[in-house]
């Protein structure tokens, strides 16, 4: 893996139980700086590390989708969780990211790009041809780096969901991948 200038150990592996407590801080802190001003203040104070450390000790558990950690210095600093896509009509082949974070101080690191060629390489040995995700429609920093890892926006997916209360409107972006 190629160094950065700011953090030059960087190590993307499948999580462990041991890394709960660390994936959990890391969603929490995410999601509060990914949707402040798209998502109620309130909701996003709300959010429990506690509770996250259950879901994340389950999902790990019962493996149901991938779990990756980017380690940056030795520290868990972000997550990708990935499988097969949940979309109706999708084929065997289709996966999705199902969830991206990094703790916000590591955002521009290079750890994001490292979380995604790792759930990528790890889809394409599984078989994946076409990889989607669903992206709020305002977070604009998520959607750059969609675009920017290959992503294309899905004509006529957005559709409007509760989050937190709000209402928000989320789109699918995909891409085809080989080899």
């Amino acid at each position: 893996m190629k160094e950065h200038k700011h953090f030059p150990t960087m190590n993307v592996r499948p999580a462990l139980s041991s890394d709960v407590d660390a994936i959990a801080r890391t969603h929490v802190l995410g999601w509060q700086h990914a949707y402040g001003g798209i998502l109620s203040p309130n909701f996003l104070a709300s959010l429990s590390v506690e509770q996250r450390a259950r879901m994340w000790a389950e999902a790990i558990e019962k493996q149901v989708q991938r779990l990756l950690v980017v380690e940056v210095a030795g520290q868990v600093s972000g997550f990708v969780a990935f499988g097969p896509c949940r979309d109706d009509g999708a084929h065997a082949t289709d996966f999705e990211v199902w969830a991206i974070y990094l703790h916000p101080q590591f955002i521009g690191s290079g750890a994001g790009q490292a979380l995604w060629l790792g759930s990528l390489a790890a889809m394409k040995r599984r078989g994946a041809t076409r990889v989607t995700l669903w992206v709020l429609a305002k977070n604009e920093v998520a959607i750059r780096f969609y675009r920017a890892a290959g992503f294309t926006e899905d004509a006529e997916s957005r559709k409007s969901i509760q989050v937190g209360g709000v209402p928000v409107v989320e789109v699918r972006y995909s891409q085809n991948i080989t080899g």
